[in-house]
């Protein structure tokens, strides 16, 4: 059986892919088909190779968006006059932040791994419901806070 291997990137990039691939797959006496394009139905796998420097940045911009919340979170229970919402606040902030820092430590091997999604960003059914309700009771203390009578 022939496995067909789609190469998804620029012309550019399948000209310094190419040869290394080739010689990586038959090291392992692999019967293989490497092409720049092929029907969906038949693709096998498929090796994606970024042709630009923003499709490589895009991690970042996640992660930027996600540290951005965790500090508006922070930034609004610090704020808060009362007690429960402040306290309300900094717990789900927190929960929300063991979430993403047991996931990450899952993925660079520092934990076992225990099942818990990358909130937001993986898909975790009842841990995203638990968490949109988080983010709706912290939003709610943030717009029903004490004003200042100036």
């Amino acid at each position: 059986m022939t496995l067909k291997i789609l190469f998804s990137a620029s012309k550019k990039n399948w000209s310094d892919y190419k040869a290394p691939l080739e010689e990586a797959f038959a090291s392992v006496s692999l019967d293989y088909d490497l092409r720049t394009s092929f029907a969906p139905s038949e693709v096998d796998y498929i090796i994606y190779a970024p042709s630009s420097s923003l499709q490589d940045f895009s991690p970042y911009t996640s992660l930027k968006a996600v540290l951005n919340l965790w500090v508006f979170c922070l930034h609004s229970a610090l704020r808060h006059r009362e007690r429960f919402s402040s306290l309300l606040t900094l717990g789900l902030t927190m929960t929300f932040f063991l979430f993403f820092s047991v996931n990450m430590s899952m993925v660079m091997g520092l934990a076992p791994v225990v099942g818990v999604p990358l909130p937001l960003i993986s898909y975790g059914g009842s841990a995203m419901l638990v968490l949109m309700g988080a983010f709706g009771l912290i939003q709610s203390a943030h717009v029903h806070r004490p004003r200042d009578n100036a």
